[in-house]
């Protein structure tokens, strides 16, 4: 199983995030796809940074842009995204 849209790098999984992810685990997920918004808070940065720092074994990073945030992409948020 696979999940297709994740965002671990919400701040209310910071205190267990490993635990959802033993979880996620144990209920036979075995790939997440960590996705990051290409907002002021650079939440792709986050999310990028727990698939290194947690398991690649089950996380995998994802980069694409929604049409909303195509709508509201900046050419700094434009750089920022294709430099990844």
């Amino acid at each position: 199983m696979i999940d297709s849209h994740a965002h671990l790098d919400m701040d209310a999984f910071d205190p267990d995030r490993q635990d959802v992810l033993a979880r996620a685990k144990a209920a036979g997920v075995r790939k997440i796809l960590s996705l990051g918004l290409m907002d002021g808070k650079a939440s792709y940065r986050k999310a990028f940074e727990i698939v290194v720092r947690e398991t690649a074994e089950v996380l995998a990073k994802v980069k694409g842009l929604s049409s909303r945030e195509i709508e509201e992409a900046t050419d700094e948020n434009f750089h920022r995204f294709f430099a990844l």
